[in-house]
């Protein structure tokens, strides 16, 4: 569901508690993904923002890269590696 929704071969999210997220700057707008997702993205550039799921109730996946600065936040888990792509499984993240 990530790669279709965001268009890429993977996407890097940070996980945080609802209260640690904050939005700075306009109104998302929201896309019910599938019977316990919810995500957001800017109507105006289509990035995606967000991932909450009804299964972890107060948490959000955020894009990393839909941050203000990407770089502060490092991968340090690769997960859903049973649904990589055959050619992407050189690529590690260092």
């Amino acid at each position: 569901m990530c790669r279709r929704t965001s268009g890429a071969p993977f996407v890097t999210w940070i996980l945080l508690s609802s209260e640690q997220f904050e939005l700075s700057v306009g109104q998302p707008t929201v896309l019910k993904s599938s019977d316990h997702g919810t995500r957001w993205f800017c109507d105006r550039c289509g990035t995606p923002i967000s991932f909450q799921s009804s299964k972890r109730p107060g948490k959000i996946d955020v894009t990393v890269c839909s941050l203000d600065d990407p770089n502060s936040c490092r991968p340090t888990e690769d997960l859903y590696v049973e649904g990589r792509l055959e050619w992407a499984h050189g690529i590690e993240v260092h």
